[in-house]
């Protein structure tokens, strides 16, 4: 990982690296990018994980994330399975649980209006500050706690990088609709550099977490 050692001042120690990694989900079309620049990733479904830990950018207290490439997982004894239990493990740690009205009032403050005719809860699956809180839906013990809010089956839209949205669902017809309205919103809103994924998920217990295949 000659790249990122040419920034790191101080190569951090594999205690360091297991106690503060965290996992960045990221789209399967940075995956030509990841490959090209040595960036250690696991897939999951049709997405991708990489792996980022806080480096002091030589300023006091401004840390900036980096990312974790091959040879420095390699430098570190560890492997791509064992970091992504540990990065799982410290974002079950951080991760926030919000309404979407609430995330709204905090974004648009005094303005926003909760709507009148609001019939499906929907839940924000994120970190504490906001950015690159979409890895969340990856944990089964997040999902859980999601589960116990919701009472149903849940879906999982993802809104971007930084969030996807956690819904209940009837049936079939639900999931269609969610992909029909995620599509939608990724073309017309998403910005390319914060896209997810066009699919829509489910999760369970027993099942896991899947994507959900449009009929055809």
């Amino acid at each position: 990982m000659n790249e990122e050692r040419n920034y790191i001042k101080k190569y951090p120690s594999r205690e360091y690296v297991i106690s503060e990694v965290l996992p960045r989900l990221v789209s399967n079309r940075e995956i030509p990018f990841l490959k090209k620049q040595g960036i250690a990733y696991k897939t999951v479904l049709d997405m991708a994980v990489i792996f980022q830990i806080p480096v002091s950018n030589n300023k006091p207290d401004v840390y900036v994330r980096c990312s974790i490439g091959k040879l420095f997982l390699k430098d570190m004894s560890l492997t791509l399975d064992e970091l992504f239990v540990y990065a799982m493990h410290n974002m079950e740690k951080q991760y926030k649980i919000i309404d979407i009205d609430g995330l709204m009032c905090r974004i648009m403050g005094d303005s926003f209006e909760l709507p009148e005719d609001k019939t499906i809860p929907m839940w924000v699956l994120t970190k504490p500050d906001y950015m690159y809180g979409a890895a969340a839906m990856l944990s089964d013990y997040v999902l859980s706690e999601v589960q116990k809010i919701i009472g149903g089956r849940i879906a999982i839209l993802p809104s971007s990088v930084h969030e996807v949205i956690a819904m209940p669902y009837r049936d079939q017809k639900d999931l269609q609709d969610y992909l029909e309205m995620v599509c939608s919103i990724n073309k017309e809103v998403v910005q390319e550099h914060e896209f997810l994924s066009d699919n829509v998920y489910t999760w369970s217990k027993r099942e896991g977490l899947q994507a959900f295949v449009y009929p055809v």
